[in-house]
């Protein structure tokens, strides 16, 4: 895959039912909703690169207590 179809394919939203089926194996909750939501109830999580890095607001840390904080 590659170009337009690559691009397209990055910038789609994960489904809820991956991201569902991903906890339901096993995976920890805390790992999944840290590396693949962003916002949650307009409640943002981290989000970073390079050159510019967000915190996660308070509150999304919140509704994981075991989430580690970056």
């Amino acid at each position: 895959m590659s170009g337009e179809c690559f691009a397209r394919s990055l910038m789609t939203p994960i489904p809820r039912s991956a991201i569902l089926n991903i906890v339901q194996a096993g995976n920890p909750m805390e790992e999944v909703f840290r590396t693949s939501v962003q916002p949650v109830n307009g409640i943002d999580n981290r989000r970073g690169g390079r050159l510019l890095v967000r915190r996660a607001n308070p509150e999304f840390y919140a509704l994981l207590p075991d989430l580690q904080r970056l």
